[in-house]
């Protein structure tokens, strides 16, 4: 949550707007609401080892059971 919400709407529409060229974003975060709103896949790291890969719901579902 860096920035004001402005500023965290502006970033999210150019990064939708990237996306929707086809351009593959490298989003990181601790936020499962922000990955499910932007991603379709997801990786889930644990201590630098990847824990799960594959559709952003059950990724999210499965580190939220993990917390």
């Amino acid at each position: 949550a860096v920035g004001d919400f402005r500023f965290q709407e502006k970033c999210k529409k150019r990064m939708e707007k990237m996306m929707s060229g086809g351009t593959t974003l490298l989003f990181v975060s601790h936020s499962t609401k922000q990955v499910r709103e932007l991603c379709q896949k997801a990786v889930w790291l644990k201590k630098g080892r990847m824990q799960m890969y594959g559709d952003v719901n059950e990724v999210c579902d499965a580190y939220e059971a993990d917390v």
